[in-house]
């Protein structure tokens, strides 16, 4: 009897080669989130936001490996959490990403201060904090 032996390895996501899990981005600036991940065969990855896919609508970019998201422009609404999904036949696996975006707001007395914005649940509340 002849044959290939077929081994399969769950995805694993290498924390070492990916974005810290609060990263932080200047509003209108841009930010790329990796999720560097192994696997046999080759996990495929989806992205989240908020425990909704990611549109492509926003100004966005998956790159071709899936393991990259970049966030052009950012913007106050994109705050909030990122989950990176890899899996493949052998396995699931997955990690969030707290996005901050940090903001302008100039006050009437025309001095200014930034402010990051965390969102914690879009329906529901937002957690605001001064970081002057």
């Amino acid at each position: 009897m002849s044959g290939e032996l077929l081994c399969t390895v769950a995805p694993k996501i290498i924390e070492s080669a990916s974005t810290s899990t609060s990263p932080e981005v200047v509003i209108d600036n841009s930010l790329t989130l990796v999720c560097a991940v192994t696997g046999v065969p080759t996990p495929q990855v989806q992205w989240l936001v908020n425990g909704r896919p990611v549109a492509e609508t926003r100004p966005s970019r998956l790159r071709p490996s899936g393991q990259e998201l970049e966030i052009v422009g950012a913007q106050l609404t994109d705050a909030g959490r990122y989950t990176c999904i890899a899996k493949n036949d052998a396995g699931v696996t997955d990690r969030d990403f707290d996005l901050e975006v940090l903001g302008t707001y100039r006050p009437l007395d025309g001095s200014f201060f930034c402010e990051t914005i965390h969102q914690v649940d879009r329906k529901t509340s937002s957690n605001y904090r001064n970081t002057t």
